[in-house]
């Protein structure tokens, strides 16, 4: 993990260069956007929410079509219980890229998390046919009809993840976690 933190160090200087250095000047919003979005990615990662939501923030008031910034303010909603006013960020997030499966995903997530579950499920099927190896996507199905109590198309979608899953990303082992809480869930 040390690497990691370097690397991180590293891009928030990066960053800093851009959007409070001498790469200002030159700098469009867009590209002050994204570097905002990026640093509030890397503080988000980092475990800094009240830095993330700042940046976040300063992304969506500089460019308010910045999808990951759009994305990343309605995570952080998320995680705060605040699924309706995540849903508002992520709808804008897909009206500007209808093609972003972890808009897509983040979306039905939040309609899970309303207990909209058909409007979740309908979305996500639409979505697979779409987006066949998006993990995200997957996952997020085998969740839905979990709680539908479809255990075996939960099953069904989890494994599917799980044969995309690339072992060198941390999320790789989600739709393993996910498919062992439907295995007790049995018990």
């Amino acid at each position: 993990r040390k690497s990691a933190v370097v690397d991180d160090s590293a891009a928030l200087k990066d960053l800093a260069m851009v959007i409070e250095g001498a790469a200002n000047a030159k700098a469009s919003p867009i590209e002050l956007s994204n570097a905002y979005a990026a640093r509030a990615w890397v503080n988000l990662e980092r475990g800094s929410a009240s830095e993330a939501r700042e940046a976040f923030a300063q992304a969506v008031k500089l460019n308010p079509r910045n999808v990951a910034a759009l994305n990343g303010e309605g995570r952080l909603l998320l995680n705060e219980g605040r699924y309706t006013e995540a849903l508002a960020r992520f709808d804008t997030a897909l009206q500007v890229d209808p093609n972003s499966p972890e808009s897509i995903a983040n979306d039905a997530e939040a309609k899970l998390a309303l207990e909209r579950l058909a409007d979740a499920k309908a979305q996500l099927t639409d979505a697979r046919q779409r987006f066949p190896k998006s993990l995200a996507i997957l996952l997020l199905l085998g969740k839905v009809e979990q709680r539908l109590n479809n255990n075996d198309a939960a099953e069904q979608d989890l494994r599917a993840a799980m044969s995309f899953a690339d072992p060198a990303r941390p999320d790789a082992v989600l739709p393993f976690v996910a498919l062992s809480e439907i295995g007790r869930a049995h018990v």
